[in-house]
């Protein structure tokens, strides 16, 4: 059954449903495998108006992937939701990554289709749970521990494939120490840069109406409530919530004690 709405959005039910979802994961995979392991290619980029650019990441491919086909192209977007999750907490890995979201995709597919299985999506999912724990044990029992500087500039290199971004990282892991947290960025120079940020630092802009002093274009705020999140804002709504406890505490702490 297909249904189009004004808004132009689509539904899809049973087989047709997951045939163009599984298309999309499959045209996914089949790019970013070509930047998987040693023997990696690379992958072509068009940009419109712009020179394409040749990347042998997958972290940069699936998020440069948009099919026509909506639906199709939700299965990338899931994928792309994977990938930026790996590449946000581990900082590489993201082509196995979607190889492996494929598979379980596939995997699970398999437990809910057949007729002696036939598993409940909330049965393949607790499955899923189960498993991932066993895989997370078996591998902090394989693990080992980075500690030299040499160590460090051996995964610095099998991620970025480069002597001089490898020997930088070292230095700056050295630097920061474990906990410290690495952002490595194309820049538009010839030489590379470092930088060391003690706290954190935000790019973003006040609107010109705010500042008290407009000759010297400064705003001082005083016992100023910051908010740090993860979570994308989309509306002022989102936000109210938690604006609303801090104003009711302001005025909690303002008003006189009563006797």
């Amino acid at each position: 059954m297909a249904v189009n709405l004004p808004d132009r959005k689509l539904f899809r039910t049973n087989e047709e449903a997951h045939e163009k979802l599984e298309k999309g994961l499959q045209i996914a995979c089949e790019v970013v495998g070509q930047t998987l392991g040693p023997a990696a290619r690379n992958v072509a980029i068009e940009r419109k108006f712009r020179t394409p650019i040749f990347v042998d990441d997958g972290h940069t491919a699936i998020n440069n992937l948009i099919l026509d086909d909506e639906l199709e192209n939700l299965g990338v977007t899931a994928l792309v939701d994977a990938a930026n999750k790996a590449s946000e907490y581990v900082g590489d890995g993201t082509s196995t990554t979607i190889l492996l979201t494929k598979a379980i995709y596939d995997a699970g597919m398999k437990q809910s289709g057949g007729f002696l299985l036939n598993k409940t999506p909330y049965r393949i999912k607790k499955d899923i749970q189960e498993a991932k724990k066993i895989v997370l044990d078996k591998l902090a029992e394989r693990s080992k521990p980075i500690k030299t500087k040499e160590e460090i500039r051996s995964v610095a290199f099998a991620a970025y494939a480069d002597d001089e971004i490898a020997d930088v990282v070292a230095d700056m892991v050295e630097k920061v120490g474990e906990n410290g947290v690495l952002l490595v960025e194309e820049g538009w120079g010839r030489e590379t840069e470092t930088e060391i940020i003690k706290g954190m630092k935000f790019a973003g802009k006040l609107a010109h109406g705010l500042f008290a002093n407009t000759a010297e274009e400064g705003l001082k705020l005083e016992g100023t409530p910051i908010l740090v999140t993860d979570f994308d804002f989309v509306n002022l709504n989102d936000a109210r919530p938690v604006i609303t406890e801090i104003q009711a505490k302001q005025v909690k702490e303002k008003r006189p004690e009563e006797k």
